[in-house]
């Protein structure tokens, strides 16, 4: 069954499941387009013969964010910082950036025990940057980029640096009872120490691609296997790996290090000209 034989069924919801439909029902809409694009990737996965992973079902702890794929159902008032949604109200927002262009669609994401929206925007003005050269830049994990004319870029490593309190506070909620709200405090303690640690590594890629972009036309850099780098040694129980301890560890710092992340930011900025 695919997303548009659903998008049909959503009409005789309003009867079944008033209180869903109170939302209106494009975000229900916006919540099936997901489902759909898991399956499709689930079933390419397995003709292609990969590890299919069967899409997981999301609990209410787990479904943390809902879309709307069109204008309906929600609006944004810049002026006011005002963010309407169907159903819930006026949500007072703040504007990290002055919004450009039309938006189309918003997705709003629950973050530990703060929310982010994230709005697409059409018709946003380019600004083409003037020309300079070409340069080759290497990934590592003691400096996180060396260009080829000798510049270095050195590597935060966030996980290394919040190890230790993320280790105390995964044991502060395995402590916990089920259920309990010390537990729900110590989740929340815990995912607020997890969101700071994968925002300094994504502002860290966001500044370091601005200024690789900036500076460079053409940026060469090595096609990385990243997810074989980092499977792991451990083999089976027949053929046991080896160094199993180093090259988790060495693992570890390559997810630290974000090098996926800095690749796609580089990407999307030198192929989109500023202000998209």
């Amino acid at each position: 069954m695919t997303r548009f034989e659903q998008f049909g069924q959503l009409a005789g919801l309003r009867e079944v499941r008033p209180e869903v439909m109170a939302f209106g029902v494009c975000v229900a809409g916006g919540t099936l387009i997901r489902l759909d694009l898991a399956f499709d990737a689930f079933f390419r996965r397995l003709k292609a013969g990969q590890k299919p992973g069967y899409p997981r079902f999301r609990s209410r702890s787990r479904f943390d964010s809902v879309s709307w794929p069109d204008r309906s159902g929600w609006s944004l008032d810049t002026e006011r910082r005002r963010f309407y949604v169907q159903g819930v109200g006026q949500i007072k927002v703040r504007l990290h950036r002055t919004m450009e262009g039309i938006p189309k669609t918003a997705t709003l994401c629950r973050e530990g025990r703060r929310w982010v929206c994230v709005f697409l925007c059409a018709d946003v003005p380019a600004v083409p940057l003037a020309p300079t050269g070409r340069k080759g830049i290497d990934v590592g994990i003691a400096n996180l980029v060396a260009t080829s004319d000798g510049n270095m870029v050195a590597n935060p490593r966030p996980g290394r640096a919040s190890a230790d309190r993320v280790a105390g506070a995964q044991r502060a909620v395995a402590r916990k009872r089920r259920g309990s709200n010390r537990r729900r405090k110590a989740v929340a303690h815990l995912a607020d120490l997890r969101r700071h640690e994968a925002n300094v590594r994504r502002d860290v890629a966001h500044q370091v691609s601005r200024a690789l972009v900036n500076r460079y036309d053409l940026i060469a850099h090595e096609d990385l296997a990243i997810t074989n780098m980092v499977r792991s040694a451990r083999g089976t129980v027949a053929e046991p790996g080896t160094n199993v301890a180093a090259k988790a560890g060495l693992n570890r710092s390559v997810h630290d290090a974000g090098w996926a992340m800095l690749m796609r930011y580089v990407t999307i900025r030198l192929r989109v000209p500023v202000g998209t």
